[in-house]
């Protein structure tokens, strides 16, 4: 079924017939042609959804602008086609290959599975909405809010090319606590990246969810691995668990934070020499750095474990040592004590008038025993006979 409207497929206005430039975002109409392997410009799925150009597409899905009739809204339409587990007949249905179709059916279940539990997070602002999906054309389709935003790479572009910690912890810390959640009920990523996060009214939201096929080096099909940003166990086929989002928001982080896109985890096995962010930027607050870099241990075991136990590192300051204050003026020398031993105790005075008293006491009765020795040494004998 074909669109009845005359839309720019491009952006999904609406335009008159005989139109050449779209009115709303210079699209040349011409452009509007059939492709090799993806849906034909104007294919209407579920007898709701008008479909358009290809916004992005990888080795699993295709991702369309599209418009939903019955809301008069424009959305996008991801479509489960693995392009090396099948082909597309007729420029519409797809159809798996004979010795792929078991694991096609089994991907394509995941796939599902993934989005209908993403769609149930629709009120969190981090996440681009899922809203439905149904099966057609023999494979699967997911239907999402259109991404308004612009991706992370190029809002740092913009940004020349970094931004400081006092602008971006918010946005960080919003993020770390979407995916947390996300990881409560089995959904990880796998591919955070500035590419797959969207900067929407100074607030990051995530985008790019696939299974985990896509992710890791397997044999399934080619994999879509962000170097900088994908864990060592996602290129060496190792099990992935919350340890390897972590690594990926760290190296997000890592990028925004010094401009500078960490070293692909797969080399840095045989010549670490990563760089801590503070040393790069000394903006970056130590404990943000000291986070940052144990989140990017190589290790999965050694790494940090959870995004919670990462949001929990990056907001808490490091403990300050206790010092001991010394100030120099030009009269004197004041040592204020502020350590553990605590205040140095001051001596007892003694007031001047008991002191000369003591004293003379003192003198003089060491002054009446000399005079006693003399005498007696002078006169003892002829007194004592």
């Amino acid at each position: 079924m074909t669109d009845s409207y005359n839309r720019c497929y491009q952006c999904m206005h609406e335009i008159k017939i005989g139109t050449t430039i779209c009115p709303n975002c210079n699209y040349p109409i011409a452009k509007n042609l059939t492709c090799l392997n993806i849906l034909k410009p104007g294919t209407i799925l579920a007898n709701r959804y008008i479909v358009g150009n290809v916004i992005e597409k990888n080795q699993e899905n295709i991702t369309y602008i599209a418009f939903d009739k019955h809301l008069d809204v424009k959305v996008s339409v991801k479509e489960f086609f693995p392009m090396s587990l099948a082909t597309r007949l007729n420029s519409k249905e797809v159809i798996p290959n004979d010795k792929d179709l078991e694991l096609f059916n089994k991907i394509n279940s995941e796939f599902i599975s993934i989005f209908s539990v993403l769609s149930k997070f629709r009120t969190m602002p981090n996440i681009l909405k899922i809203y439905s999906s149904f099966s057609e054309n023999n494979t699967s389709y997911v239907i999402q809010e259109y991404p308004s935003g612009i991706t992370l790479r190029r809002y740092l572009s913009n940004n020349y090319g970094e931004l400081s910690w006092s602008k971006s912890s918010s946005m960080f810390i919003e993020l770390i606590k979407s995916m947390q959640h996300l990881h409560n009920t089995g959904i990880i990523h796998c591919g955070l990246s500035p590419e797959t996060i969207l900067v929407e009214n100074e607030k990051l939201k995530i985008i790019g969810f696939s299974t985990i096929y896509l992710r890791t080096n397997t044999s399934a099909f080619p994999c879509e691995l962000y170097d900088g940003y994908a864990a060592p166990e996602q290129y060496e086929n190792n099990y992935c668990g919350p340890w390897t989002d972590v690594y990926g928001i760290a190296a997000v982080m890592y990028k925004t934070l010094t401009g500078t896109m960490p070293i692909a985890s797969n080399t840095r096995s045989s010549n670490d020499n990563l760089i801590a962010p503070d040393i790069l930027n000394s903006h970056v607050p130590k404990n943000v750095s000291l986070a940052i870099m144990s989140a990017l241990t190589l290790s999965p075991k050694l790494r940090t474990q959870t995004l919670e136990d990462f949001y929990a590192d990056t907001v808490t300051p490091l403990r300050s040592t206790q010092k001991q204050s010394i100030e120099f003026t030009n009269q004197n020398l004041k040592i204020e004590s502020k350590d553990f031993y605590g205040t140095i105790p001051k001596k007892p005075e003694i007031k001047t008038s008991k002191l000369v008293f003591i004293t003379m006491v003192v003198s003089t009765s060491i002054v009446m025993l000399s005079l006693a020795i003399i005498m007696f040494l002078l006169f003892g004998e002829h007194l004592f006979g």
